[in-house]
This record gives C-alpha cells, sequence and structure tokens, in this order.
C-alpha cells in the first residue's frame, strides 16, 4: 500500500498448550497446599482438645502446626508467584512498540520534508503479543497519516505560532478489559472542506450535505484522501483501510477527533483476553478482591465515616462499603470500616470501605465469562491459592458506585437442596458455585460428565446443571441421555448451559430430554436462579413420585 517499508517487530509467542499444561500442573498444586492447610486447622482443634496432660504430646502438636502451617503458606505463596509469572509469559509490555513507531515516524517526516518528535506513554501496560504484532501495523499507519495530513511543513507551523518541529504522541491506556491506543499530533486537524469536496468529486450521493460527523465515519471506512498528489506516505484513499481492518480482526473499535489548528485523534480500542496489574488484596466482611494499585490515592486505617462520606482533611467523599457492592444481600455491619481506600480517576475521587489490606502482588486476570452479569465495578477474574474466583475489581467503577446510594440490604433465603455442577471449565464452576451459594444452596461440583454421573450415584441432587462442551469425553447431550436412561436417576432435573445457541443445538437438548437450555452468552442471575428454584421444587414432587413407584420389600 505504501512505498515506504513496514518496520518489522514479532513479539515472541508461549506455546499455549504448554503453558496450559503448566497452570493446570500449578492449579493441582496449590489446591494440594489448600489441603494442608486445612490439616493445620484439624490438628489444632485436635491440640485444644487434648487434656492438660502429658504436655509432652500437646507441646510437640503444637511445633508440628507451626511448622506445617509455615511451610505451606510460604509453598502457597511461591506457587502463587511462580503461577502468575507463568500467566505473564503471554505477555508483553506495550513499550515493545515504541521503537518501531518511533523509526517509522523519522522516516516519514524524511521522506516529505517535515520534522517529527514522537513519544510513548504507558509503556508499562502489558499486552498479548499477539494484540502487539497485529496493532503495530495499523499504529504506524495512524503514524504515517499524521505526518502526511496532520503535521505542517516547518515554515508554515513556524508562520502559525508553532515549534518547527511537530509532535506525535501514543498513548496507552488500560480502561477495564480493553486498552486504548491514543495517537495524537498537534498539525492542523482534518480539512474537512477539502474532504468534502474529495467526495462530492467521486460522485458520493448526499456527500454536499454532510456534516463533520458523517465525513470522519466516510474516512474511516476509506476511499477518501484530503492529499494533493500522491506520494509514498498518502493520496490513495486506502491508508485507513488497515487501521479499520485491524480492528474489526481484534474485535475492537475505531475512533476519529479533530480540531482545525490544534491536531487529530485516532483511537483503536481493543478488548484483551489477558490483562497484569499491580494490585491491592483487600477483605471485606469475608470477601477478597485485588483493587488496582495504581488508582489507590492513599490507604486511610481507621476511617471518619459520617453517613455516607469519608471526613479527609477538608473534604468529604462519597463512601460506601466494598461489601455492600459485592455481596448486597449480605446485611451491613454497624462498626466503621477497619481501612479505606482513597481512589483516584483523572479528577474523580472515592472511597471504598474494607475491613483490611494484606499486601500488594501482580495478578494476572481474564475477562468474566458470559455466565457473569456484565458489571461496571468488574475489570477480571483471578484465581487465588483455592481456586476460587477473585474479582480485580475497576476503580472508575467503585468511585460512580461510591456517589450512588446504596441498595437495601436482604439477608439470603437458607435452603437445604444440593445442587450438582458439571463442567470442564474451573471458572465457569466456580462463579456457578458462587451464584447459588450466595442464594442459599449446597453445591457439589465435577469437571467432566463422567465423574458427574459417579457423583450422582452416590448423593442425592435436586438439579444438575452440566455443559454442553467438554472434550474430549462425553458432552453434555450424551450425558442427560444417560441420566434418562438410569431408571434411578432419570427423575433428576438436568438443565444444558453452553455457548451454542444454534436452533439445532436447542432443539436437540429437547430430544435428549434436558429441562432447560441456558446460553451463557444471553445468561440473567435473575433468570438462572428463578429456573432453578422451579426446578427444585419440582425435583422434590419427582422424588416422591420415584419413591412410591418403587415396590415395597417384604421379608427380611
Amino acid at each position: 500500500m505504501d512505498d515506504l517499508p513496514l518496520p518489522l517487530m514479532e513479539i515472541p509467542q508461549i506455546n499455549d498448550q504448554e503453558l496450559n499444561t503448566l497452570n493446570d500442573s500449578l492449579a493441582e498444586t496449590l489446591a494440594q497446599v489448600n489441603s494442608l492447610q486445612q490439616l493445620a486447622g484439624q490438628l489444632t482443634a485436635l491440640r485444644d482438645a487434648l487434656p492438660l496432660s502429658p504436655e509432652d504430646l500437646g507441646l510437640r502438636l503444637l511445633r508440628l502446626e507451626e511448622q506445617l502451617e509455615r511451610g505451606s503458606r510460604q509453598l502457597e505463596r511461591e506457587l502463587l508467584q511462580a503461577r502468575d509469572n507463568a500467566e505473564q509469559l503471554r505477555l508483553a509490555p506495550a513499550s515493545l512498540l515504541f521503537g518501531p513507531l518511533q523509526r517509522a515516524a523519522r522516516d516519514a517526516a524524511r521522506a516529505v520534508n517535515k520534522q517529527v518528535h514522537f513519544e510513548g506513554s504507558g509503556g508499562d501496560v502489558k499486552l498479548e503479543g499477539g494484540v502487539l504484532n497485529a496493532a503495530l501495523g495499523a499504529l504506524v499507519q495512524m503514524i504515517r497519516n499524521a505526518v502526511a495530513h496532520g503535521i505542517e511543513a516547518p515554515e508554515a507551523r513556524l508562520a502559525a505560532g508553532k515549534p518547527a518541529q511537530g509532535r506525535i504522541e501514543l498513548q496507552v491506556l488500560r480502561d477495564g478489559h480493553q486498552v486504548r491506543l491514543r495517537c495524537s499530533d498537534d498539525g492542523a486537524g482534518i480539512d474537512m472542506p477539502a474532504l468534502r469536496r474529495t467526495a462530492v468529486a467521486r460522485g458520493v450521493p448526499g456527500a454536499g450535505q454532510w456534516d463533520e460527523a458523517t465525513l470522519i465515519d466516510h474516512l474511516l471506512r476509506g476511499g477518501l484522501s484530503t492529499a494533493q498528489q500522491v506520494n509514498a506516505l498518502a493520496g490513495r484513499g486506502v491508508g485507513m483501510d488497515l487501521v479499520r481492518d485491524t480492528a474489526e480482526r481484534l474485535g475492537g473499535q475505531l475512533t476519529l477527533q479533530s480540531r482545525p489548528g490544534a491536531g487529530t485523534t485516532v483511537e483503536l480500542r481493543v478488548p484483551l483476553q489477558l490483562g497484569a496489574v499491580r494490585a491491592l488484596y483487600v477483605m471485606a466482611e469475608g470477601l477478597a478482591a485485588w483493587v488496582p494499585l495504581e488508582a489507590v490515592e492513599q490507604v486511610v486505617q481507621r476511617p471518619l465515616i459520617q453517613g455516607q462520606q469519608l471526613v479527609w482533611g477538608q473534604d468529604l467523599l462519597p463512601h460506601v462499603r466494598l461489601s455492600e457492592l459485592l455481596a448486597p444481600e449480605r446485611l451491613a455491619a454497624a462498626s466503621a470500616p477497619g481501612a479505606a481506600l482513597l481512589l483516584r480517576c483523572g479528577n474523580r475521587r472515592g472511597a471504598i470501605g474494607v475491613d483490611s489490606v494484606d499486601g500488594v502482588a501482580t495478578v494476572v486476570w481474564r475477562p468474566p465469562p458470559a455466565l457473569l452479569p456484565p458489571s461496571p465495578l468488574v475489570t477480571g477474574l483471578t484465581l487465588d491459592a483455592g481456586q476460587q474466583p477473585l474479582p480485580v475489581l475497576n476503580p472508575d467503577g467503585l468511585i460512580t458506585a461510591a456517589g450512588r446510594a446504596r441498595p437495601p440490604l436482604v439477608p439470603p433465603e437458607r435452603r437445604t437442596d444440593t445442587i450438582l455442577v458439571i463442567d470442564d471449565s474451573l471458572t465457569t464452576r466456580m462463579l456457578e458455585q458462587s451464584i447459588l451459594e450466595a442464594a442459599g444452596y449446597r453445591v457439589h461440583m465435577a469437571s467432566s460428565a463422567e465423574d458427574g454421573l459417579e457423583a450422582l450415584r452416590r448423593h442425592a441432587y435436586a438439579v444438575v446443571l452440566v455443559d454442553v462442551e467438554m472434550p474430549p469425553g462425553m458432552d453434555g447431550f450424551r450425558f442427560v441421555e444417560r441420566l434418562r436412561a438410569d431408571e434411578a436417576l432419570r427423575h433428576i432435573p438436568a438443565v444444558l448451559v453452553s455457548s451454542r445457541s444454534a436452533p439445532e443445538d436447542l432443539a436437540r437438548g429437547a430430544v435428549v430430554g434436558a429441562d432447560g437450555y441456558i446460553i451463557k452468552g444471553e445468561f440473567s442471575q435473575n433468570r438462572f436462579l428463578d429456573q432453578v428454584a422451579a426446578l427444585v421444587a419440582r425435583s422434590h414432587l419427582n422424588a416422591q413420585v420415584h419413591r412410591s413407584a418403587q415396590p415395597e420389600r417384604v421379608g427380611p
């Protein structure tokens, strides 16, 4: 497309299969550490139950308990660090982009006799190597467009009261589970009248009446150019094609803003499938979460709270307890929180009350699964040592929530029914477990359909939730068929859970005898719990009918 060579860069790619195997091994080891810690607790209970004599036995148990606890905690810390380090092998700092882009700006400026200084910021943001590689070509085109169409010649800049050297800046900004690649210049901006004349000259219907927003929309689609002549950088009208195609390939969005005489900003927003962030580990009424450290202005111990505001010097900041945001169904504690996090995002500030702050670490997160309703509070999820999902929180969403009225707090209804969740995804299993347990149910889990059938033969369950796709073994459809063919288990309600939403999949679920089909991409927590409650009620009735249909045993 352009005569200038494209700066080459290839971010080393990690073998996903090997990395997944390593992470699975670390997860299993962490689960064993969790078992050791539970054993330490049992030793504590055993020691406390011993009589005062013999003292020697109690002392030995105490020493064994302390050694076991110290060792398991140290092993847990090291394994957690190793797991996160392994995950971070997939990521590379955005600063790797700056060198090739600086060369692209220099070469483009030399080709058209202009002076340009390139500057990058946000280089510490870590992205997947594939995203960086895909974005590089688009960013190079943004740089070339800025030089060709934005930055003026040195004499024109001096005449306009600007320095002879133009400035181009790339900002890499993390925004929740997206990254924003924002390329700005201080040039003349887009010549909208010239762009309109070009569209009219090419016979585009209605172009003469287009407003600026419509002109920009067509510019981003490609096919329009404001260049007066064709050269190595401009004039073909296809310069934005690569940028637009990259945005579509990455599932991102492309926007453009321009001010006459002040410059142009092109922004590429890309969703992330993996991220790493330095964060604070906080606890709030038994709930754990991570808060990005970059947004924490200060940690205030024993904060002074007046109503829904934190008194901080001469300021009153909006304040809310973290537990009220993460678990509004819980009853709020009457006492003041043990600590408060002062958060800042741009010019916005707020405070979040927590019970304790327990260290800083670099955590690797993934976007919440489709089953989790979208939340402005949650950027992503990470796993703790017990393989429980913990939220990595969005500071901007926390500040917004602190400024709003708190929701009514209603204690959950307690239930005695047990639900079986079958899914090969650990994160999805844990998420369904947390939703169901918050509603008062007991939850057992299995990672395969085969293990699920074995669990059904050992325990009584009210409802079974089973994933459809569980390679390489039995899938959810086959599982339901087996369930319905088993005389002892056929009465148990079963719901299929899947990301597949094709009509043939829904029809097959009905044919095999599923009692429901939940599409992950359309998941609603309220509808999900309503459906489970209805099936639990049906399960009680089915169980009574099943028992009455069994022949009575006569004789010894």
